[in-house]
This record gives C-alpha cells, sequence and structure tokens, in this order.
C-alpha cells in the first residue's frame, strides 16, 4: 500500500473530476481519496463516477492518497501529478 498526503493546489470541476475517474480505471490498483470537510470524514473511490462526484476538492483541501494493489506505484505518482501540478 502506498500513502501519500498533499494539499489542493487548485479547484477541480465535475468535469475534471470525472476524466480523472475515467483516467484511474486504467490502473489495477485501489486508489482512495481520504479528506474532512466541516467536520465530516469522507473516503472516494477514484475510480467511481458517482464517487468522484461528491468530492468537494477545492484549493487548499488536504488529502490523503492511497493506492494498493499491483500497479500502486504508478498510480500514486499519477495522482500526485494530477493533484500538485494542475494549474
Amino acid at each position: 500500500m502506498r500513502v501519500h498526503r498533499l494539499t489542493i493546489a487548485n479547484d477541480f470541476g465535475i468535469e475534471e473530476l470525472q476524466r480523472m475517474s475515467q483516467e484511474a480505471g486504467k490502473f489495477s490498483a485501489d486508489i482512495l481519496i481520504e479528506y474532512e470537510e466541516e467536520g465530516t470524514s469522507f473516503k472516494i473511490d477514484v475510480k467511481s463516477v458517482l464517487g468522484t462526484m461528491l468530492l468537494a476538492l477545492r484549493r487548499g483541501t488536504d488529502i490523503l492518497l492511497r493506492t494498493k494493489g499491483k500497479d500502486e506505484e504508478e498510480a500514486i505518482h499519477w495522482l500526485s501529478e494530477t493533484f500538485e501540478n494542475r494549474t
């Protein structure tokens, strides 16, 4: 299992989150995002289009990425790049 904590650099819209979910489907690893908002904890499967639509990923949100599986290293690297380098 790989774990990476980061802070969202920019807001993400619904269409961007849907594309991210589709891209995540290319990995065999399980990919989860965990975060808290207003005292409520969320754990979202990134491969779930409906799940990603629930994400409130705004600039400054602290998240925890978790990947587990055959290509977990590639998956966490891709997701980290997606969140940290988006402009």
